[in-house]
């Protein structure tokens, strides 16, 4: 069991958490994602389900992987140059 904490309307951290540890969860005979959620987010629940089911329905291309990656960072601020793709 995973447990994930939300801290945000968006789940765009969220998504972020689940790039990182899909290969940990692939490698998995059975797992859950357990997701508490205070409840000023409680609104948010719809949001962050579709994320799940998105994140584990849809296959992405490495190249992708990378730049959702970027973008993550980016919107973190950690980042303060361009994305590799555009230069």
């Amino acid at each position: 069991m995973f447990i994930y904490l939300v801290t945000h309307e968006v789940p765009a951290e969220f998504r972020l958490f689940l790039l990182r540890y899909a290969d940990i969860l692939k490698s998995l005979h059975e797992w859950t994602v357990r997701l508490l959620i205070p409840r000023r987010f409680r609104k948010a629940a719809p949001l962050y389900r579709y994320a799940a089911r998105d994140a584990f329905t849809t296959r992405l291309m490495p190249m992708q992987v990378e730049e959702l990656d970027w973008y993550f960072r980016a919107y973190q601020g950690q980042l303060m140059y361009p994305s590799p793709d555009r230069g």
